[in-house]
């Protein structure tokens, strides 16, 4: 059995804004083993980027309070000091995130970005030159030495997602996080970009949390799934098994979203009201004004529970 990795427990995210105090996580758990892939999926505003980025310190919003633990290999990032932290990415932690235009730095050259995270880390020169030009040739970039002297504007928006997943993997890291990492490129380049994840991830023995609302994305290389929902995870499982029985009727309203096929029978169905307000969460299942299903006891908070061999739901009357 592959060993633990990473693991998150009851992490609570909390912060201050203008309308109250909001919370992207609430009560928050997961686990990834040495290289496997998790998705985290959900609506827009579901608290998928803030539980990622919140559960290995990155780009922690100001006046945020984050309770839970955070195991990395055994040790608890909230317990590490900012030179710890820095020393750990890019290392052993990296992340792609959804706009490398905002990502990478407009004012240096491609190879001086890739090569100066190598040598941060402790690499000569000529070895951070070599990854670098290494990287960008399995990211199938033509002319790599070209585009290590050309500047982020001038390479193309796949060809720049494309250096920022070099970018992430120049030092080898045992985790990833990809942010919707292919959110803004045609179907084409999203096929490659995460057929090249893929291929890198298992060479590498690489684990990776894969944020998505594109379910059809998700199913093609993760293991498992969890899907937030108001900051909170409503169904955990097999990817496999999730997708083909989803048990929280969030999950099967997300599945029945998604288009099937070639041709269309009418407009697909929608997911009737919006997401509550994170800074006024309703008492109980927070999905309850949108559900079909919506009972009494619903307003009586619905814990994640074992609802078969490696799956869980926050449901009453969810089932396998």
């Amino acid at each position: 059995m592959p060993e633990m990795l990473f693991e998150v427990r009851d992490l609570v995210t909390r912060f201050r804004t203008e309308a109250g105090e909001i919370h992207p996580s609430r009560h928050v758990s997961f686990h990834l083993a040495e290289g496997e892939v998790l998705g985290l999926v959900g609506e827009s505003g579901s608290g998928k980027s803030v539980t990622a980025r919140a559960s290995v310190r990155l780009q922690q919003p100001e006046g945020a309070t984050i309770g839970g633990a955070l195991l990395f290999r055994g040790q608890d990032l909230r317990k590490l000091d900012a030179a710890a932290l820095r020393a750990l990415r890019a290392r052993q932690i990296a992340m792609v995130v959804q706009d490398p235009a905002a990502a990478l730095n407009p004012v240096m050259t491609i190879g001086r970005q890739l090569t100066r995270i190598h040598r941060l880390h402790g690499g000569t020169e000529a070895a951070a030159r070599e990854a670098a030009l290494g990287l960008l040739r399995r990211m199938r970039i033509a002319e790599p030495e070209a585009r290590m002297a050309a500047y982020p504007h001038q390479l193309s928006g796949g060809m720049r997602q494309r250096v920022l997943i070099a970018l992430a993997l120049i030092c080898r890291p045992a985790l990833l996080i990809a942010d919707e990492p292919t959110t803004a490129l045609d179907v084409t380049v999203e096929a490659e970009i995460l057929a090249l994840l893929d291929e890198l991830r298992r060479e590498l023995g690489m684990a990776m949390l894969m944020i998505s609302h594109n379910l059809s994305v998700i199913g093609r290389i993760c293991d498992r799934v969890a899907v937030m929902y108001a900051g909170r995870i409503m169904e955990e499982g097999p990817t496999a098994a999730l997708l083909a029985a989803p048990a929280h009727p969030y999950t099967r309203a997300l599945l029945a979203s998604v288009p099937r096929g070639s041709k269309a029978d009418g407009p697909l169905p929608a997911i009737p009201g919006e997401p509550p307000d994170l800074a006024r969460l309703p008492a109980g299942c927070p999905f309850q004004s949108r559900c079909p299903g919506a009972a009494p006891d619903c307003t009586q908070d619905q814990p994640l529970r074992p609802i078969a061999p490696g799956r869980r739901a926050a449901c009453w009357r969810a089932a396998a």
